[in-house]
């Protein structure tokens, strides 16, 4: 049974949490954006939205965005002592454990077994699609 809920809010940190399409209205009740949080937070579709979301958007958006195969580079044989993360863990819980833990990369894994890396360096340079 597919159903539909509409939860009105004005904290976007609980919109992003709970919500799979945000909808932006501003004044008026003009429809500003209608997005994936993720979408929301990497491209504001206006102004208004941008300022909506504020300027720690990036930081929001690692959040809402799992840790993904396109995102790892190959095991190296000697990681095994290094952190590890499951595949889909969220990219702020993935930098919030390489800096508890002061490593530069965390072992992902599916399940118990290890997939690949994630480092650091990758992390923060991850491409996501250009701000309209």
């Amino acid at each position: 049974m597919r159903k539909t809920i509409v939860l009105v809010t004005h904290d976007l940190d609980e919109a992003v949490r709970l919500g799979d399409r945000i909808a932006v209205l501003s004044q008026g009740g003009k429809l500003e954006q209608y997005d994936s949080p993720a979408d929301l937070l990497g491209r504001p579709a206006s102004p208004f939205v941008r300022e909506f979301v504020g300027a720690d958007r990036g930081i929001r958006r690692l959040a809402v965005t799992p840790v993904a195969p396109g995102m790892l580079e190959p095991l190296t044989g000697d990681d095994a002592g290094h952190p590890a993360v499951a595949m889909g863990t969220s990219l702020y819980d993935a930098l919030a454990t390489m800096l508890v833990t002061n490593s530069d990369y965390l072992r992902i894994t599916d399940g118990d077994e290890p997939v690949g890396l994630l480092t650091r360096h990758r992390l923060l340079s991850i491409d996501y699609p250009a701000e309209q």
